[in-house]
């Protein structure tokens, strides 16, 4: 008989893209999963890409900016992956601003090692005045005149009319306006000693 595994923990984002992927892993609703999980812990992307990092969840979601710090660490799953074609972060602002005046102002980031502060420095490498804050913080941050620009989701971006997005966070090479492969933000990763599990 083969040995029981103990539940795992389990790390996501409360935004409502995680909450709905994750539910059939919540309610251990995969019969193809062997894995059980303890009660979800639920944090910004950042605070996940940084406990990843401690070593502190079984299995979380990250980005894939830090997933590149943590191979020997985690592996990437099959599935559980959050990817976007034609979409990106948005950098905002509350005036027009261009793109040689990104050295000189302040932009909030949602982490650093976030895939959308990755973007950004791609982007614009002399945007270095950079704040970070959780997601949910940018947008006010940025009406209270405590930074100049910020890089957030197009979700926290709609209901804010007075914002001017200046780069949409996606390229493609010739300046090509659509981008040809999908762009891998947040994948789900297990602890290496938990993939056969899955």
């Amino acid at each position: 008989m083969q040995a029981q595994i103990p539940p795992l923990s389990l790390g996501f984002s409360p935004c409502p893209n995680d909450t709905f992927i994750f539910h059939a892993l919540v309610h251990n609703l995969l019969a193809a999963c062997r894995a059980r999980f303890a009660s979800p812990i639920l944090a910004d992307v950042e605070t996940l890409n940084l406990w990843a990092m401690q070593g502190r969840l079984d299995v979380s979601k990250v980005s894939f900016h830090a997933f590149g710090h943590l191979t020997g660490e985690y592996v990437l799953l099959g599935g559980g992956a959050a990817l976007g074609r034609g979409c990106g972060p948005l950098l905002v602002a509350a005036k027009p601003l261009q793109c040689s005046d990104l050295g000189r102002i302040t932009v909030a980031i949602p982490g650093e090692y976030t895939t959308a502060a990755m973007l950004l420095r791609l982007f614009a490498p002399h945007c270095t005045r950079t704040v970070i804050m959780p997601f949910h913080r940018i947008m006010p941050a940025m009406v209270a005149g405590e930074v100049d620009g910020g890089v957030s989701s197009t979700k926290a971006v709609l209901p804010i009319r007075t914002m001017v997005c200046i780069w949409c966070g996606i390229w493609a090479p010739g300046g090509n306006p659509k981008p040809v492969i999908p762009f891998p933000w947040a994948g789900l990763l297990p602890g290496a000693g938990w993939v056969a599990s899955f």
